[in-house]
C-alpha cells in the first residue's frame, strides 16, 4: 500500500512547498470556517472557539477542521479552568510519604503541553509560523513562466 501524499496546505504550513514540484497539483481545499461554536460546547469553550478563530490567520481553519478547532477550544478552556484552580492551591502538598507537587499543578502542565501540540498542528504557535513561507508570488506564476525559468537554468 502506498503512502498518501501530503496536502498542499500542509506543505505550505511546513514550509516545504516547492514551485517546481507542487505548482501543477490541484488539491481539494476546504472552504474557510465561518461559523459559530457548536452548541454542545460549554460557555468557556465557546468563548475559546471564538478567540482562536479570531486569532488564527485567514484561512487557517477550513470547514473540515471544525473538530480540530473544537479540540483546541476545549483544551484551552480546560487549561484556563485548571490554572485558576492552581492559583488557589499551594504548589507542594504534604502527604504521608513526604512532600509532593499538588496534582492540579501537574494537570496544568499536562494541559498546557496538550494545547501546545494541538496549536502547533494548526500552525498557531510562533515556532510553527516560522516554518510558513510566503508564497503569494509563487501562486501568481503561470506554467509558461515556470518552464521558462527552468529552461534558463538548464542553459
Amino acid at each position: 500500500m502506498t503512502r498518501r501524499r501530503k496536502p498542499l496546505e500542509q506543505h505550505r504550513i511546513d514550509g516545504s512547498f516547492r514551485l517546481d514540484r507542487h505548482a501543477s497539483r490541484n488539491d481539494l481545499q476546504s472552504p474557510p470556517l465561518k461559523r459559530l461554536a457548536p452548541l454542545h460546547l460549554s460557555p468557556a469553550a465557546a468563548a475559546c472557539w471564538d478567540e482562536l478563530l479570531a486569532a488564527a490567520p485567514t484561512g487557517a481553519f477550513g470547514e473540515s477542521d471544525a473538530a480540530h478547532l473544537e479540540a483546541c477550544a476545549m483544551a484551552l478552556a480546560h487549561l484556563r479552568a485548571a490554572h485558576a484552580e492552581a492559583l488557589a492551591t499551594p504548589l507542594i502538598a504534604e502527604t504521608g510519604h513526604g512532600p509532593k507537587v499538588h496534582a492540579i499543578h501537574v494537570e496544568v502542565r499536562l494541559a498546557a503541553a496538550a494545547l501546545n501540540r494541538l496549536l502547533a498542528e494548526s500552525g498557531l504557535t510562533p515556532q510553527a509560523r516560522m516554518k510558513v513561507q510566503p508564497i503569494e508570488h509563487a501562486e501568481a506564476l503561470d506554467a509558461a513562466s515556470i518552464r521558462a525559468y527552468f529552461h534558463r537554468e538548464a542553459q
